[in-house]
């Protein structure tokens, strides 16, 4: 029982929290987003497909300067080669008929974290057995995926396209006789509400798990907890700041870009670490309203996939987003249950404070490098 007092414990604890894998692949992300239409009345079938480029960057091998990242430039200049790749990868089929694929394109130049990719498919005959391939990126060791949303005629339904799943099938029924060009149906039952909103709900619970950013910003702040009252106060402030912007920002009532959000947060972060530092005899009577508003800005970088994720999935935002919302406090709340108990302990450690002091300026000196890297370096 001695051990269970000892603070080298909850030491050790928490320093496996700090330094844990933000992702079980070294360099992919492990997760494309795609948007697919099937209009019966056009005959055809049309992709979005949105990739981290990172992803698509690695497994190419276009980091031409060896920096271990892929720059937009990196894959513009290699934009020939990342079509064919991914047409090659994209197949649709009608009655055991390849449908003809017009020349992919790029719908925007890609950003500094994701391209947007559309290819559509045409099909010689209406409807029937539609088979819909996936198979971007499968090649990679990793477990990679597409959350893909589906639109065939005014039905919808959501599926994950995998390696042991690459495939999904559609048996459409023509609603007049063969005589006469049938006007097809689209198939019954393939709304997937729940589905969908699990698929969101898990989304925004692990981005939150693997926003590494986040997870520090949530331990200064803990730092300088002492009781349950200035925990549920610091909790709801943060919940309330973020969940403000990210349904802003994920509705598109606000546009920040994403390079200096990301630059700011990495700031936030370092000034709540010096100011643990700095002011840490004085009680921080003012910390909920402070963390009110930098969850303010902490929503926005949340909403940035939220809002890939939404633009892929169609016209529904109400579930989605409160699905979203829900995973990423549930992630949060995860963290704090996590973390506290253990910070909780050592508190009864005579070195404690010195223990926070420490980690708030190591804290702060990879917060600072994260804002110099992302305002100047990316």
């Amino acid at each position: 029982m001695r051990y269970f007092y000892n603070p080298r414990i909850y030491l050790l604890c928490l320093l496996c929290i700090l330094v844990r894998p933000t992702t079980s692949h070294a360099h992919m992300t492990l997760e494309g987003l795609a948007r697919i239409t099937a209009e019966p009345k056009k005959q055809t079938v049309e992709f979005l497909i949105s990739l981290s480029i990172q992803d698509i960057g690695t497994y190419l091998k276009l980091d031409k300067d060896k920096n271990k990242r892929i720059s937009p430039d990196e894959i513009i200049d290699a934009k020939d080669a990342v079509i064919a790749y991914i047409a090659k990868h994209l197949k649709v089929s009608n009655d055991g008929i390849f449908c003809e694929a017009a020349r992919g394109h790029f719908t925007k130049r890609p950003t500094s974290v994701r391209l947007f990719y559309r290819q559509e498919h045409t099909c010689k005959a209406p409807f029937r057995t539609l088979v819909i391939e996936n198979t971007v990126l499968f090649g990679d060791k990793g477990g990679y995926k597409h959350t893909a949303s589906i639109l065939i005629g005014k039905a919808k339904r959501t599926t994950v396209f995998s390696r042991a799943f690459p495939t999904i099938t559609f048996r459409i029924k023509p609603t007049t006789p063969p005589t006469t060009r049938p006007t097809p149906k689209a198939p019954k039952n393939v709304s997937s509400g729940p589905l969908i909103s699990l698929q969101f709900l898990w989304d925004g619970g692990k981005h939150i798990l693997e926003g590494f950013d986040h997870i520090l910003f949530l331990l200064l702040l803990l730092f300088s907890v002492a009781s349950l009252r200035q925990l549920f106060w610091i909790v709801t402030a943060f919940t309330l700041g973020h969940t403000i912007t990210l349904i802003l920002s994920a509705m598109q009532w606000i546009s920040i870009p994403t390079q200096p959000t990301e630059a700011a947060i990495a700031l936030s972060i370092a000034f709540v670490a010096a100011e643990n530092i700095i002011k840490r005899d004085e009680d921080l009577t003012y910390r909920p309203v402070e963390t009110f508003l930098f969850g303010l800005l902490h929503g926005v970088g949340i909403s940035y996939l939220l809002r890939e994720k939404l633009q892929l999935h169609g016209s529904e935002i109400v579930s989605p987003l409160l699905s979203f919302n829900i995973g990423v406090e549930l992630g949060q709340l995860v963290i704090v249950a996590v973390a506290f108990p253990i910070l909780w302990q050592l508190m009864k450690w005579k070195h404690y404070k010195r223990l926070c002091l420490s980690a708030s300026g190591v804290i702060f000196v990879y917060a600072s490098y994260l804002f110099i890297e992302r305002l100047f370096l990316t």
